[in-house]
């Protein structure tokens, strides 16, 4: 079995800043999709929190991981995406253990 690299991004929005924050996620998922070795980027949104995002992805290897924040989507994405946080974006990464 591969051992792929599991991600969870969560970050809060500034409270007049939802929109824009989630238009500016939303502007990632496209190319993100089309990078080698990602498997899964999904974005949720918390329905009790509208401010609140959460990323789970689904990498083939840290490596790919790391070319993803080399992209020119996420370089010129994440800055202005930190523009609009309340707080600082919370990455964690796992590996899947047992069945």
């Amino acid at each position: 079995m591969t051992n792929t690299l599991h991600l969870l991004a969560s970050m809060r929005a500034k409270k007049d800043q939802i929109e824009a924050l989630k238009a500016e996620l939303e502007k990632l998922l496209a190319p993100t999709h089309a990078e080698a070795g990602c498997i899964r980027y999904e974005m949720w949104q918390n329905r009790e929190d509208p401010a609140e995002f959460v990323f789970v992805e689904e990498w083939e290897s840290d490596a790919a991981l790391v070319a993803h924040f080399q992209t020119p989507h996420m370089k010129e994405g994440v800055p202005r995406i930190e523009a609009l946080l309340d707080g600082m974006l919370d990455l964690r990464k796992f590996d899947r253990r047992g069945g």
